[in-house]
Parts: structure tokens; sequence; C-alpha cells
């Protein structure tokens, strides 16, 4: 399970190499970083990096980076609707108005806090409403 803290060492230590997107399984924007490791563009946004991994909370961390090891997921980006299907909602039986009203609330609260964007969120619930 990835480590929100070693990230942000990773890019302290080697951030214009990209090491700690490696880490962290954004392979495509590490191969960027050491690509241009000798402008010095990728020190700075590691920098700006450090910073974004050091304020981001545990639960959207998790959702961003260890989505397949919390929920049992495949793949190393899990997708959205199979966190929302594997999370467990209220007790209430799931074809109520409240049942349907929590999901929501979910899809909300992982919108805040950038796991998915708007289109993403509207396409979830209506799926959410027509079921």
């Amino acid at each position: 399970m990835k480590n929100r803290f070693v990230a942000a060492i990773l890019a302290f230590f080697f951030g214009s190499f990209g090491v700690h997107k490696f880490y962290l399984g954004r392979n495509t924007t590490g191969i960027l970083y050491l690509c241009f490791c000798w402008t010095g563009l990728p020190w700075l946004l590691s920098m700006i990096d450090i910073f974004s991994l050091l304020i981001t909370d545990d639960r959207t961390f998790d959702l961003r980076y260890n989505a397949e090891y919390l929920y049992g997921l495949n793949g190393p980006i899990a997708t959205h609707e199979r966190i929302i299907e594997s999370t467990p909602v209220a007790s209430a039986p799931k074809e109520s108005a409240k049942s349907k009203a929590a999901q929501i609330k979910e899809l909300k609260e992982l919108m805040v806090q950038g796991a998915i964007d708007e289109d993403e969120f509207e396409r979830l619930k209506a799926d959410i409403l027509k079921s």
C-alpha cells in the first residue's frame, strides 16, 4: 500500500526525476518528469506535489492511489463505479430513497475531493436514480 508521506519524501529528494510519480503508479507522468528533468520544470512541479501530498487527507489519497488494495479492485487505477458499488451503504434497503440519497451524497463527496469530475458525477447519479 502506498503512503503519502513516503511519496512526499521521494518528491522532495528525487522530484526532478519523477520518482514519486513512479511510486504512485503514474508512470506516464514520471516519464515526462524524467524527460524534462534538465529544464527545472519538474523540480517546480514536484515542490507543488509535495504540498499537495501533505495537505491531502488519507481518504482522498487512498481513493486515488490505494483503491485496488482497499476495495479489492483490479488495475492500478480503479474505476469509481466499482468503488461506489463495493462501498457499503447504510443498512436501509437498497431500493429506499434514503439509500439512493446516501449514494448520491457519497458521489458528491468524491466530486468535491476531486476523485471524479462533474460529468462522471452526473452519469453515476443518473444510474443510481434509474435503479
